[in-house]
């Protein structure tokens, strides 16, 4: 059985990724945006990567962990409409997990998602706006709105 599902489900990543190529005609992977990856330390132990996601595949990985649709943001992304970065959690410099997905448009962050498109915490949200003051990107009202109103 584990066989089988472990057949189905590579099949079914492989028709997807076949679907894309056909689908969009774009690469994989891109440049991406002149946005420097940030770390963060926080208190002794935990420290925060904000890293940029320059391929499909990347994506598709940081979608199936938060469970939201950044995969869909590819054909965007090749094209250079937007940047997606991931914000990693590691403790004792061990991955603990990912805490946010972050877009950006036109040097503004318009979307911050936690897992299930939820809020990201506190300690997630305070590292994200000390990236953007270093790397002089806006915080859109949109996206902090959207916050507030996240469950």
């Amino acid at each position: 059985n584990q066989w089988h599902y472990e057949r189905d489900r590579l099949n079914r990543v492989n028709h997807r990724n076949n679907m894309y190529n056909r689908s969009t005609g774009q690469n994989y992977t891109w440049t991406g945006a002149s946005i420097k990856d940030g770390e963060y330390n926080r208190r002794k132990i935990y420290k925060y990567k904000i890293v940029q996601l320059c391929s499909y595949y990347e994506l598709r990985d940081e979608g199936n962990e938060m469970r939201h649709c950044v995969a869909t943001y590819a054909t965007s992304c090749s094209a250079g409409k937007c940047s997606i970065f991931s914000v990693r959690e590691y403790i004792n410099d061990e991955f603990v997990g990912r805490t946010a997905t972050i877009e950006i448009r036109n040097g503004s962050i318009v979307q911050i998602r936690a897992k299930y498109n939820r809020k990201p915490d506190d300690t997630t949200l305070s590292v994200i706006k000390e990236w953007a003051t270093y790397e002089k990107l806006n915080i859109s009202s949109y996206a902090l709105w959207e916050i507030k109103f996240l469950i």
